[in-house]
């Protein structure tokens, strides 16, 4: 059997001017992408949930959903990934 393991993805950026981190809001995000006019740091955490065994694609899938349904109160789906 092959194992594989559940993680939770979880990306933050903070944003800061002038050195001083501020709370931008969706407009001043937006002129941020298109003209950079802040500082950002992105800091990336994985978190292990689960290591599961599988046989196949269709049992790794199933078992994806079963892992990710114990959580859905708390994450989305889309910030599950798999690493084989």
């Amino acid at each position: 059997m092959k194992k594989a393991t559940i993680i939770h993805l979880e990306k933050v950026t903070q944003y800061f001017k002038e050195g001083i981190e501020v709370t931008p809001s969706a407009e001043e995000k937006l002129l941020n992408a298109i003209f950079n006019t802040m500082e950002t740091e992105t800091t990336e955490f994985k978190t292990e949930l689960e290591v599961v065994t599988y046989k196949n694609e269709k049992e790794l899938t199933a078992k994806f959903y079963e892992v990710a349904g114990q959580f859905k109160n708390f994450l989305h789906p889309n910030d599950l990934i798999i690493a084989r």
